[in-house]
């Protein structure tokens, strides 16, 4: 099961996509840098995937924080033309691309 930091602006659309998620990966939420860097220092990470609503220089610290700890790790960015409706949508492509890339 793949270990998924989910970053974003909004708590409701974070807590939905994991709960959504639940059977398919463990999710990681945070909303905050600090909470980012805590979860990126405490558990093991396939991914980061993060919503367009945290701050773009957020966003590199947290991509650099995870590189940085999880050589193995992706990090996805999501774009703003979507909006968090379709957060959980996007979140779950990105599964099925990982499970098609590593199996």
């Amino acid at each position: 099961m793949l270990h998924l930091l989910l970053v974003g602006s909004r708590p409701d659309v974070i807590a939905q996509t994991c709960a959504a998620l639940a059977t398919r990966a463990h999710c990681h939420p945070a909303t905050t840098l600090a909470e980012a860097k805590a979860a990126i220092a405490a558990h093991p990470l396939d991914a980061v995937i993060m919503g367009a609503g945290t701050p773009m220089a957020e966003r590199l610290a947290i991509a650099e924080a995870a590189l940085t700890a999880h050589k193995g790790c992706a990090v996805h960015l999501k774009d703003k033309s979507s909006g968090p409706a379709r957060f959980t949508h996007w979140v779950e492509g990105l599964i099925a691309f990982h499970h098609a890339m590593h199996g």
